[in-house]
């Protein structure tokens, strides 16, 4: 087996090829710093992912810096309940939202809004701004999600 290596950031890396998401990647990181972890979903590589870039160019991450920090981390989500779903779930709730950004504002009437709009004009303002952004993020990381 041949491992390709170079220096990225002053780093001796490592190249991974990998599918994920619709696309394949490339991953390139450092066992010189031995956390398993990475950006976005990617992460188990046996060093921290310092670069990833997909086949097609669209979609390129590179760690810019490292510092070391005392304590512990932890993570909180705002005092929410979270429950788990597969991947078949999430993939149709993504569509869902795509479809009808303002889902959760129905069976909700807006009583008043700072530059007096009724509610059905308030939503409507929404629903427009959703699907305005959902139209612009026309190259997701995970294009299979897009896929029936």
């Amino acid at each position: 087996m041949f491992l390709l290596k170079k220096e990225i950031n002053k780093m001796n890396v490592q190249k991974a090829t990998l599918n994920f998401g619709g696309r394949i990647w490339e991953a390139w990181f450092s066992t010189d710093i031995p956390i398993s972890d990475g950006l976005y979903k990617f992460h188990g590589l046996p060093g921290l992912i310092v670069k990833m870039e997909d086949s097609t160019s669209t979609h390129i991450f590179e760690l810019v810096s490292t510092q070391k920090i005392k304590g512990t981390l932890s993570k909180k989500i705002n005092n929410k309940k979270l429950f788990p779903i597969d991947q078949k779930q999430f993939k149709r709730l993504y569509k869902e939202y795509r479809e009808n950004p303002n889902k959760n504002f129905q069976g909700i009437d807006i009583l008043e809004t700072q530059d007096g709009k009724s509610s059905n004009e308030f939503k409507k303002n929404m629903e427009r701004y959703y699907k305005n952004k959902i139209k612009k993020e026309n190259n997701i990381i995970e294009i299979d999600l897009l896929d029936d």
